[in-house]
């Protein structure tokens, strides 16, 4: 018998992944008004961002970025199967973690 290296813990469930049918309402959601975002630990400008709709084939650049280090592409297929983790941020099929970052407003 083997071991497994994951961790389980009493009461927490693992994100699933989104349904097809949510994604383009979440990140819709979570791409309002962000200027910046991290990927793997690295901020980028938000060049270009275009929420899916129906339209959307996988293909379709969603997300455009740069910064000093690189550049940011992804597309529709990236996203596919991602988690929802807390709020906004996004774990992708790789687990790769995508966060979308809004400008802060001081009153």
């Amino acid at each position: 018998m083997s071991r497994s290296s994951k961790t389980v813990r009493p009461g927490r469930r693992e994100p699933q992944a989104l349904p097809r049918a949510v994604l383009p309402r979440v990140l819709s959601a979570a791409m309002s008004d962000a200027s910046h975002v991290v990927v793997g630990g690295v901020v980028f400008s938000a060049d270009y961002l275009q929420p899916p709709d129906e339209f959307t084939q996988p293909d379709d650049v969603l997300v455009e970025g740069s910064s000093e280090q690189a550049d940011l592409l992804l597309t529709q297929r990236d996203f596919e199967g991602a988690r929802l983790i807390g709020e906004a941020d996004l774990a992708l099929a790789d687990g790769t973690v995508v966060r979308f970052l809004r400008p802060a407003s001081v009153h």
